[in-house]
């Protein structure tokens, strides 16, 4: 499945989308709030290939996100089996993956419509959190083990939740995501300054990536988003190795989100040290505020996921201190194809503007 922009090169997608920005031109995605349940807060968190979004809202008694929402009309799945559910994840069937939290126990739980909820358990310590799936439903995460120590896990239907190890001299390991070919990514350490990337297979075990950060997404090419130890965002593959993305002006950024096309969401600070949601592409870091029409005082201030037609979710401010999720979603052609080569021709000069240049 394509997206809107996925057709061009991705350095021609950066001359066009300066030129658009810096000319006042139309907007490149248009911007959807996902209302809450009720309360004051809703976040989004993951979306699929077909547009399903999924998330936490809370309801109008209460001041923290107490349930989970899914887009495409608003949809309240009470679980009964965990008193709280955050969604981390979501593949092309619609299960989820997230945390839960039931009568004090803070435990890694997947959901389905068919299935309802499911508690993971844990590798015999009292806690464990469901991070990242695949979509044939393998469920990946972190657990404590009875020592104390937060280890990576992998967790299928048939085998149960599995430790997968550290690295070598490391006790600590999270695991992240992991794709359709069941590669999995992630962060093992002895302690926070000692973090490391893996990378992990059943046929390979797991591998250092010879970097210190910590990768958070992953696509089924293998390249994966995250954050350095130095707070910024970075992508990492075989052929490149690691990437800073830079920022938007600011001293840190954080990857959060990746697709099949390479291209990276995430949050950063700006000029202003103000958080503003980012996309990433052809060696450019957009201020995704700038390529949206928003109103009313509307700040898009964390972007957590991106999918393969280009729809990106995220978490906003609507102007009064509330943070509401957001669904922004390419415009579609011919509209934008005809904005693309109407600006051709202006690329360069949009490249001049400020948000066509590199971050650093």
């Amino acid at each position: 499945m394509t997206n809107a922009f996925s057709l061009l090169s991705p350095r021609l997608i950066s001359l066009l989308i300066g030129a658009a920005t810096s000319l006042g031109a139309q907007p490149l995605f248009t911007f959807t709030e996902i209302p809450t349940l009720g309360g004051n807060y809703s976040e989004a968190r993951a979306i699929n290939n077909s547009g399903l979004v999924v998330g936490s809202s809370s309801y109008p008694s209460a001041s923290t996100p107490t349930t989970f929402s899914l887009s495409g009309g608003l949809i309240d799945i009470s679980s009964t089996t965990s008193s709280t559910f955050s969604p981390n994840s979501v593949n092309a069937s619609g299960q989820m993956a997230g945390t839960g939290n039931a009568s004090g126990y803070e435990g890694a739980f997947t959901y389905s419509l068919a299935g309802g909820f499911v508690n993971l358990g844990t590798l015999g310590g009292n806690s464990s959190a469901a991070k990242g799936l695949n979509d044939s439903g393998q469920i990946v995460g972190s657990s404590t083990n009875a020592s104390g120590d937060t280890r990576a896990f992998s967790y299928t239907s048939g085998g149960g939740m599995v430790d997968i190890g550290t690295l070598s001299g490391h006790t600590k390991a999270t695991a992240y995501a992991v794709n359709n070919s069941g590669m999995i990514v992630g962060s093992s350490s002895i302690s926070v300054v000692t973090a490391r990337a893996f990378s992990y297979t059943t046929a390979g075990g797991m591998i250092d990536l010879g970097s210190a950060f910590t990768p958070v997404a992953l696509n089924d090419s293998g390249q994966m988003a995250g954050s350095s130890t130095g707070s910024h965002a970075v992508f990492y593959s075989t052929g490149t190795g690691l990437v800073d993305l830079g920022t938007l002006g600011g001293e840190s950024s954080y990857g959060y989100g990746i697709n099949s096309a390479g291209e990276v969401v995430g949050t950063s600070r700006d000029e202003n040290d103000d958080y503003h949601a980012f996309y990433y592409t052809g060696g450019t870091m957009y201020d995704l505020n700038d390529l949206v029409t928003l109103t009313n005082g509307w700040v898009l201030y964390q972007a957590t996921g991106i999918n393969d037609l280009g729809q990106i979710v995220g978490i906003a401010d609507d102007g009064f201190g509330n943070g509401r999720a957001f669904l922004l979603t390419p415009i579609p052609e011919p509209s934008t194809y005809a904005l693309f080569f109407g600006l051709g021709a202006l690329g360069l000069a949009g490249c001049l503007s400020r948000r066509c240049r590199w971050r650093r």
